[in-house]
């Protein structure tokens, strides 16, 4: 409801699936710049100023192997004035493949 300064938000990946962009740098979303900083865990962004309203952050990511996994929280927060965070839900993934395996 207000204007930040500073704001970070943290994404953690779940452990099935990788980036598809590798390298960490200066982007731009939404009508936002950024630096984006790709990690094993996740991947961070950081924000100059964080204008009123509500952004939507999207990237691709490849499934690397089947399975159930637990898909991270995002958590928000303004480095100087830390009372203004939020987090979001973990969620479950399911990833199975279609093919039929050769025996």
């Amino acid at each position: 409801d207000r204007r930040l300064s500073f704001v970070t938000l943290k994404d953690a990946r779940g452990s099935g699936f990788e980036p598809v962009d590798l390298l960490s740098g200066f982007g731009f979303n939404d009508g936002l710049y950024f630096y984006r900083s790709i990690l094993d865990q996740g991947q961070h962004f950081y924000f100059d100023a964080l204008p009123k309203g509500s952004f939507v952050f999207e990237y691709e990511v490849r499934v690397v192997h089947e399975g159930n996994y637990s898909q991270g929280f995002a958590e928000i927060q303004s480095y100087y004035a830390p009372e203004f965070g939020s987090y979001s839900d973990g969620r479950n993934v399911f990833v199975h493949s279609d093919e039929k395996k050769e025996e």
